[in-house]
C-alpha cells in the first residue's frame, strides 16, 4: 500500500479569465483582459497568457498601452464564483472533505482515500479528472495545506509534484509571487528587496 502525505490543493490559475474563455471559446487566441471595479476606479483583475506584458492592478489605459490588441472584458463575479463551486461540488465527488480556499484553489483531504484507489497515479487523475480540463488544474500534495498549495504554484497545468518532507530546502529559492497574499503585499516585500521565500525565513 503506498503512503501519501495528507493534504493535496487543487489549484486553478487564472480562474476568472478561464471561465470567461470556457463561455467565450473564440476568445482563446486572444489577449484577454478582465477589468475590475475597485473603490471607483477600473483595474486588472485577470489577463490570459496572450496578454503579454500585463499585470495584476494595471488600469485598462495602461494595458492598451502595452497591449493595443487586448479584448477588456468587464468582470463578472457571480459567474466565477459559480464555476468554482461547481468545481468544490465535482471534488466532493472524490473526497467529502474539501476545503474552499481563495478562488480557484480548494484542499482535499487524502488521508485514508488510499483504500478507494490502487495507486497514487489513480488518485491523482481522480483530482484532475475532477475539474474541466479547460480550467488547467494542477494538484500539489504536502503536509499541509500551505506546502501543498506552494507546489501546486511551481508546477504547470495537468501536472502534479509530492512536496518533499524538507520543504525549507525546496522552498528557499521559490519566488514570493507564490505565497498566497494580495498584489499589494507582495510589491511591500520587494520594495525591502526581499524576492524569495529563503529572504523571508532567514528574517
Amino acid at each position: 500500500m503506498y503512503i501519501l502525505a495528507k493534504i493535496a490543493c487543487v489549484l486553478v490559475t487564472h480562474l476568472p479569465v478561464k471561465a470567461e474563455l470556457q463561455r467565450q471559446p473564440e476568445l482563446r487566441k486572444r489577449p484577454v483582459v478582465v477589468i475590475t471595479e475597485l473603490k471607483r476606479r477600473s483595474l486588472v483583475l485577470d489577463f490570459s497568457t496572450q496578454a503579454k506584458g500585463i499585470e495584476e492592478g494595471m488600469s485598462p489605459q495602461e494595458v492598451l498601452s502595452i497591449c493595443t490588441e487586448a479584448v477588456l472584458l468587464k468582470s463578472d463575479t457571480r459567474y466565477y464564483h459559480s464555476v468554482f463551486e461547481g468545481m468544490i461540488a465535482d471534488l466532493l465527488q472524490k473526497s467529502p472533505a474539501v476545503e474552499k480556499g481563495s478562488m480557484g484553489c480548494a484542499f482535499v483531504n487524502i488521508h485514508g482515500l488510499q483504500h478507494m484507489y490502487t495507486s497514487k497515479i489513480n488518485l491523482i487523475g481522480a483530482l484532475l479528472n475532477a475539474v474541466p480540463s479547460e480550467l488547467e488544474p494542477r494538484v500539489g500534495i504536502g503536509h499541509s495545506k500551505f506546502h501543498s498549495y506552494i507546489g501546486a504554484m511551481s508546477i504547470g497545468p495537468s501536472q502534479y509534484i509530492e512536496v518533499p518532507e524538507d520543504v525549507p530546502r525546496v522552498l528557499r529559492k521559490k519566488s514570493v509571487n507564490l505565497l498566497p497574499i494580495s498584489l499589494t503585499s507582495r510589491d511591500r516585500l520587494k520594495r525591502f528587496g526581499i524576492h524569495t521565500m529563503g529572504q523571508i525565513a532567514s528574517l
